[in-house]
Order: C-alpha cells, then sequence, then structure tokens
C-alpha cells in the first residue's frame, strides 16, 4: 500500500516538474514565428492533469505533456451525465411543450449542457419540428428517438418550444432557466438524458480519450512537449456528484452475560 502510494506520488511530482520546465524553457523563449515548428495530430489518453496542462499517451504508445488551448472556441468536451450533476449557473437547452403562460405539459426527455458563445441564441423560440431542429444537440442514437416523439393533438394549448438559458435553480428534478428575460420551469424525466457539449478544459479527467492537434518546436521532439491549436476530449464516464458512502453502523455487540455474585463469606460447615 506504502509502494503503490509512493509510486504515484513519484508520478505526480515529475509530471508537475515537467510542466514547470515546459513553461520556462525555450518554448516560451522564443517568438513562435522564429522557430521551425513539427506538428503533432494524435488521438490518446489522459494520464495526468495540471493546470493548463495535459499528459498524454497517444496511439503509437509516445507520451506528450500538452498545453491546452487558450481559447474556450478551440476546445470541445463531450459527454454525458447524471441529473445531479446539474446546478445553478450551468447553461442548458432543450425543447418542450409549454402554452401562452409558459406552463409545461410533460416532462423534459432530453437537455443538453452547454458553452454559450457569439452565435448562441439565449432565449425562448417556437421549435415547430418539436425536437427535430434541435437534434443534432444530441448524438446519432438520440436522433430516432427525437424523430418519433408525439405531436401534441389538435386545438391543443400548448406548443413546441426550444428553451437556451442558465439554471438558476433545481431541486427533485424541476429545472427553472433563465431563458433571456424569461424564467421557465420544468421537470426534468426520471429517465431523461443529458449530454455535455462545453468548452470548459476543467472537466477534463484521468482517462478520457483526447484528440490534439499541436505544434512543437522541430528540434525538440525528445522533449515530449507540444503547444495544442485544437482539443477534442471525449469524456469515458458520465459527469456525476461524487456518492458519499456513509460508514455502516456496527450493530451493537452484546453484553456479557452477568454471573451470578458470589456470598461475601462462605459459612464455616459444622464442625462433628
Amino acid at each position: 500500500m506504502i509502494s503503490s502510494w509512493t509510486s504515484r506520488t513519484t508520478l505526480v511530482v515529475i509530471f508537475l516538474t515537467s510542466v514547470t520546465a515546459f513553461c520556462v524553457g525555450s518554448v516560451w523563449g522564443q517568438d513562435n514565428n522564429q522557430q521551425k515548428k513539427a506538428y503533432l495530430r494524435s488521438s490518446g489518453t489522459v494520464l495526468r492533469i495540471a493546470p493548463g496542462f495535459l499528459q498524454v499517451k497517444t496511439k503509437d504508445g509516445g507520451q506528450w505533456i500538452i498545453k491546452v488551448p487558450e481559447k474556450p472556441e478551440n476546445i470541445s468536451i463531450t459527454g454525458s451525465a447524471e441529473a445531479n450533476w446539474l446546478q445553478r449557473g450551468m447553461y442548458v437547452r432543450f425543447t418542450g411543450l409549454f402554452d401562452k403562460r409558459g406552463k409545461a405539459s410533460g416532462t423534459i426527455s432530453q437537455l443538453q449542457v452547454f458553452s454559450p458563445d457569439k452565435s448562441t441564441k439565449i432565449g425562448v423560440y417556437p421549435d415547430s419540428g418539436l425536437g427535430l431542429e434541435t437534434k443534432e444537440l444530441f448524438g446519432d442514437k438520440d436522433q430516432e428517438a427525437a424523430a418519433q416523439r408525439p405531436k401534441q393533438p389538435k386545438n391543443s394549448p400548448y406548443s413546441p418550444f426550444l428553451i437556451a438559458g442558465r439554471i438558476a435553480s433545481i431541486k427533485g428534478g424541476k429545472l427553472s432557466v433563465l431563458a433571456g428575460r424569461t424564467v421557465v420551469q420544468a421537470q426534468l424525466a426520471e429517465t431523461a438524458k443529458i449530454s455535455v457539449s462545453v468548452s470548459d478544459a476543467r472537466l477534463t479527467r484521468e482517462g478520457d480519450i483526447v484528440e490534439i492537434e499541436a505544434w512543437y518546436p522541430a528540434s525538440q521532439k525528445a522533449a515530449g512537449r507540444a503547444i495544442a491549436t485544437r482539443m477534442k476530449i471525449t469524456a469515458t464516464k458520465p459527469y456525476g456528484m461524487m456518492k458519499r458512502n456513509r460508514p455502516e453502523r456496527k450493530p451493537a455487540s452484546p453484553e456479557p452475560e452477568k454471573k451470578p455474585a458470589e456470598p461475601a463469606e462462605k459459612k464455616e460447615a459444622d464442625k462433628p
């Protein structure tokens, strides 16, 4: 147990030392335009994580320390999540049936957590296809399910809308979303599918799959350090809140049986 912990600690120290060397090394000491560049285009697995850096084992067996792109638009994180991962402040979008007062009909079966950009429309918008216009928000496996959603009956007071905004509160699966100037409330279905498509590299975890486009000084390939221009990370496990394991209470041990108290003084036997 101790040797395993020591080995892991040693690896972390080596990684952090390499990151420090990366930061103060010649990669940063010269104008990027004055260096002869070589390019790295590969995929692999995330081994270690430090602020702004990833240690990656590429599919050919090589190990690289990669500097994460500075611009969020050059970072893509995709995956799935459990409902307990949703938090106040996250941006989400989904489709559903709502009446003129904003009251929802039924529950929300699909939702996406996303990172807004300049082209993102925040608010409440008519969705005449009842989700068909937003099926690209989800994976290919979900598109068929989206196409099979039943449409609202004729003369129904409810109409399909696309909601995009920031979570104001969430409790028991009930969402309150600030979509522009409108607050929309909706209930997540117990089996709701939650997809994640963000540009926050902090969500990267060890074991995730990463696709890299990066460059490094041609004369320093042996150093195994590169600066990513684009990075796509696929989460291998759903995002979710860590469940705290409560210590099990040990059953109370039965009290030992009490022996009958012996008399303080034994009566002397009658002399013959």
